[in-house]
């Protein structure tokens, strides 16, 4: 490097050569301010096209929400859409790396003159060294301050543009989010709108059904009764159509049209009570009615009088509140008839039961209820299972629940009869009967009570006697009605036999109602002395007191008696 001598000093190559350099470095700062500025200035560029691909990033996402919009009414729309939102992110995309690109040269140049600014000062102080001269050196380093100056200050606007640029890569970044985003919502919105699309033509296709079901049904207005419906097909029972001609709503019965309805003009209603009948009389006359039908029934009927009803039905009740007189035949076809009367008198002498009845073979009487401190019944039947009536009483179940009488019933018992007379043979037990007025067979031995002695043969049957005034007892019995062979009696006959005056053998003889023989005491059949009497009977003989039987002996010897038997006592 050349030293500095002053001022108007003589030159040389040295100097020469430093204030070439110089004014090189000048030239070269000068230079790279104005690449600086170039650069900032397509900084700035880069960052209005940043700004710009923003917007258009904008644009588009604004483009890509209407176009989603769009797609609700037309899936074709929301396709186009979608690829056109997709385009446009990706223009954003290319935009925000264009800025990118410029951010980094706008970096570099910044670089560049900063290095010349640092240069152009080292060759500045060489050439204040070389010249000495501050003046020189002065309007060089103004110069080359100038020059870094410029190149700081295209430096900021390159870190300026910078900044800018990477805030419109940012702003393109979510301007292409938002794309995104926005192309994703197209694509949400593409496939709502395809299903609206579906259900939209399910729905037309439902509603044309309906519309042709009712169609089948409702054929319109019409001049003239149709065959067929508005399709060609055959005709719905119950279709209608209005006839247009008669001003009639008709209907199809599936062989005819019919009105659909009735016209009440003219019509009667029951609120009415044939109040509404244009000419009553006309109408009386037309039922055959008459003016009776518009009379009382007491003007045909008089009270207390008789009224010929020749048929009479009734599908209730009917009551009477007089008497009732049935000329012809009463059929009660009821289960239960009851009679609520306080004496019922029957003119008939025969009561026929089971008259028509399934039961074939039933319990027959009647019954009653009664309450001695227990409800039970009491009746007469005809037992069905061995053809005996039996009278009864304290039977408890309901003698019509059943068409028997259930004779094994716990409460089932048969009732005592009382009567003066019985007629015919009875069968059973007579160990308490008091009277007997024709008894054919009765064992002595079956006797209770005070026997009268008999002083005769009491063998026959006292049943063919002509006379008795009292059974048991033959007061007067007179010779001439005396049948058969009477035997020679060796007594005074007159009289009652109670007063005989002979009697060859007997002891006592104070009734004979039937005796046939009474010669000799051995032939009587009966004994008495005082209250005892002994008898005999099939070969037996009883001794009894007071008709009461104490003791027997039978033909073999045996002794029975009622007491104790005393051996070697004493009498």
């Amino acid at each position: 490097m050349a030293i500095y001598r002053g001022l108007g000093g003589a030159g040389s190559n040295e100097q020469d050569a430093s204030v070439s350099v110089i004014t090189t470095k000048a030239l070269e700062a000068a230079t790279s301010a104005t690449n600086a500025a170039t650069s900032a200035s397509n900084s700035a560029t880069s960052a209005t096209n940043a700004a710009t691909s923003e917007t258009n990033a904008a644009t588009s996402a604004s483009n890509a929400a209407s176009s989603a919009a769009t797609a609700l009414s037309s899936q074709d729309a929301a396709f186009v859409s979608e690829t056109n939102a997709a385009t446009s992110a990706t223009d954003a995309s290319l935009s925000a790396s264009d800025a990118a690109g410029s951010q980094t040269v706008a970096t570099n140049a910044a670089t560049a003159a900063a290095a010349s600014a640092t240069s152009a000062a080292s060759d500045a102080a060489d050439a204040l060294a070389i010249y000495g001269s501050t003046a020189d050196v002065n309007a060089a380093v103004a110069a080359a301050a100038a020059s870094e100056s410029a190149a700081s200050t295209s430096a900021t606007n390159a870190a300026t543009s910078e900044t800018n640029a990477a805030s419109s890569a940012s702003a393109a970044a979510t301007s292409a989010s938002n794309a995104s985003a926005s192309a994703s919502a197209a694509a949400t919105s593409a496939s709502n709108a395809s299903s609206s699309a579906s259900a939209a033509a399910a729905s037309e296709t439902a509603a044309a059904a309906s519309f042709d079901a009712f169609d089948d049904r409702y054929l319109g207005s019409k001049t003239s009764d149709p065959s067929v419906d508005n399709d060609g097909n055959a005709l719905l029972v119950g279709a209608l159509y209005f006839d247009s001609v008669t001003g009639v709503m008709k209907v199809w019965s599936g062989t005819n049209w019919i009105a659909a309805y009735a016209s009440l003009s003219g019509a009667m209603f029951g609120s009415n009570n044939l109040s509404d009948v244009a000419d009553a009389a006309t109408a009386r006359s037309n039922l055959g009615l008459g003016s009776a039908a518009t009379q009382d029934t007491s003007a045909f009927i008089a009270p207390n009088s008789t009224a010929t009803l020749y048929s009479l039905t009734t599908t209730d009740g009917m009551e009477v509140g007089g008497a009732l007189v049935v000329t012809g035949n009463l059929t009660v076809n009821g289960t239960t008839t009851t009679i609520d009367t306080t004496n019922l008198a029957v003119e008939d002498n025969m009561i026929y039961l089971n008259s028509g009845s399934s039961v074939t073979n039933p319990d027959l009487g009647f019954a009653g209820n009664y309450n001695d401190g227990t409800y039970a019944h009491a009746g007469f039947f005809r037992d069905a299972t061995n053809g005996r009536w039996k009278a009864f009483d304290g039977y408890t179940p309901e003698p019509d629940a059943s068409p028997e009488i259930d004779t094994s019933h716990a409460s089932f018992s048969l009732a005592p009869i009382e009567a003066s007379t019985f007629y015919g043979d009875l069968v059973g037990n007579a160990d308490t009967a008091t009277s007997a007025t024709t008894a054919s067979s009765v064992p002595y031995s079956g006797l209770t009570g005070t026997v009268p002695t008999w002083n005769q043969n009491t063998t026959g049957n006292a049943a063919t006697a002509d006379y008795a005034t009292t059974a048991g007892t033959a007061n007067a019995v007179p010779y001439s009605n005396l049948t058969g062979t009477v035997p020679t009696w060796n007594q005074d006959t007159t009289g009652n036999a109670a007063t005989a005056t002979l009697a060859t053998t007997a002891t006592t003889a104070t009734s004979a109602t039937t005796a046939t023989s009474a010669t000799t005491a051995a032939s009587a059949s009966q004994l008495s002395a005082s209250t005892w009497t002994v008898s005999e009977s099939g070969g037996v003989l009883y001794f009894a007191v007071s008709g009461v039987n104490k003791a027997k002996l039978d033909s073999s010897g045996n002794l029975t008696v009622v007491g104790n038997v005393t051996a070697y006592g004493s009498v």
